[in-house]
């Protein structure tokens, strides 16, 4: 038989190992809540960063499309040969 001295400790270390598992618990639920939240943002981030540069790309080859198509010596020309009069508009 236990004496009541004995069955306060355990019952004192029961609460303390049930609280100190609680903690752990809340503690690797907020980790990975964190790191999820921390890798959304830099996804997000870089996300942002290669549209911007996509829409760079794009631009450029726009206006480069542009200027090919208004220029009278591409559009004027059938010669295909490495030295038509095109070939100074690309190297520009």
């Amino acid at each position: 038989m236990l004496t009541f001295r004995t069955s306060i400790t355990f019952a004192v270390m029961a609460f303390i190992v049930a609280l100190t598992a609680l903690l752990i618990a809340i503690q690797l639920r907020s980790l990975r809540f964190a790191t999820h939240e921390a890798a959304s943002a830099y996804m997000d981030a870089t996300s942002t960063k290669v549209l911007g540069r996509l829409q760079g790309e794009l631009s450029t080859i726009s206006s480069l499309v542009h200027v090919l198509a208004t220029s009278s010596s591409v559009a004027d020309s059938d010669e295909r040969s490495e030295t038509g009069r095109a070939i100074p508009l690309f190297k520009a």
